[in-house]
């Protein structure tokens, strides 16, 4: 097993726990601030989790695999990029501890860092994890926000038939 494949599986306990954090504190966080459920921030929170673990394995089988190897890279850059934006931002502007930045800051910046670090000394351009990073954070918020968008919907759509079904 290579130093890169070591840290990918040590990434994924870093996000674990990263996500664990955000799941037990950030809901309650999130509804003084923003009004966000538990139950719909949860299903967000372990498809995204899910997705990481997909990623590392498909990675992990085939690492030659450039489209595997951008999903790899994006998914440690833009957790990276997640410590700042939002948990450090957000921290600051609310005066008030945002869930998830001590786990971003002492397991996802030391982990993806270095892990992006051995991918640069591989040969991997700044610039490909850049974009890579870029991209795959910005589809991250995407699958987030859709996420939230079909929990309203199938919520909604469950508690009509709930109250057809009372009447």
């Amino acid at each position: 097993m290579s130093v890169v494949e070591l840290y990918l599986f040590l990434f994924l306990a870093a996000f674990t726990l990263h996500n664990l954090e955000e799941f037990i504190w950030l809901p309650s966080w999130y509804k003084k601030h923003k009004g966000l459920e538990r139950k719909e921030f949860g299903v967000a929170v372990l498809i995204v989790t899910l997705l990481s673990y997909i990623v590392v394995f498909l990675y992990h089988v085939n690492p030659s695999n450039s489209y595997f190897k951008f999903a790899v890279i994006g998914f440690l850059g833009g957790m990276i990029i997640n410590v700042f934006l939002p948990h450090t931002l957000e921290t600051i502007r609310t005066k008030s501890y945002m869930p998830g930045l001590t786990t971003g800051v002492l397991l996802l910046l030391p982990v993806n860092g270095y892990t992006l670090f051995r991918f640069v000394k591989d040969g991997v351009s700044m610039w490909y994890v850049v974009a890579s990073s870029l991209v795959v954070g910005i589809l991250l918020i995407g699958v987030i926000a859709l996420t939230f968008k079909l929990w309203k919907v199938f919520t909604s759509t469950s508690s009509q038939h709930n109250n057809r079904l009372k009447k």
